[in-house]
């Protein structure tokens, strides 16, 4: 997974605001469960820490192939 820029995590987040706002109001349970900002952020955050642990893991095992 390429990482995120902020520009492109600022871009995301937004548009989770944009999207929030644009639901209809009688949909309220869906907004705060799935469509919310911070759980969108969450989501992207765990990707993050994802990405970084597979960076880790290759380059323990670059090491481990050069021993």
């Amino acid at each position: 997974m390429a990482e995120l820029t902020y520009e492109e995590r600022k871009h995301l987040r937004r548009a989770a605001e944009d999207a929030r706002d644009a639901c209809n109001r009688h949909y309220g349970p869906f907004v705060d469960v799935v469509a919310h900002p911070l759980r969108i952020l969450a989501l992207l955050d765990m990707a993050d820490r994802a990405a970084q642990q597979s960076d880790r893991q290759a380059a323990i095992a670059k090491e481990v192939d050069h021993a």
